[in-house]
């Protein structure tokens, strides 16, 4: 189970994070059937922020020996263009999206 220590930790942690998904879903007015993008779009900034408990790393630096880019964090609910898969020249080459948060083991 683990010390009585480390599991205030994780509570703190997990209270913190369905706090800023909160916060975050209230003001971006999203259904709450979108919520768990909502809580993976929190955790990756946090998990790419240095922490005094680490002694000034990221939590993602110590799990994979080198330093985060943050080129590819973006503001949630913004606007985004995917890419449209045609062949066709004159098709249109993208569709107007919204942002709910970035894919679970993928950069873009």
């Amino acid at each position: 189970m683990g010390t009585p220590q480390r599991n205030v930790r994780v509570k703190h942690r997990h209270r913190h994070i369905l706090n800023v998904v909160r916060a975050i879903w209230f003001h971006a007015n999203m259904p709450i059937e979108l919520s768990s993008k909502g809580v993976l779009t929190t955790a990756y900034p946090i998990n790419r922020a240095p922490t005094l408990l680490l002694e000034g790393k990221t939590p993602f630096e110590c799990l994979f020996g080198s330093t985060p880019s943050s080129d590819n964090i973006r503001i949630f609910r913004c606007l985004c263009y995917a890419k449209n898969r045609t062949s066709d020249k004159f098709a249109s080459q993208s569709s107007k999206c919204v942002f709910v948060g970035h894919p679970f083991g993928k950069k873009g």
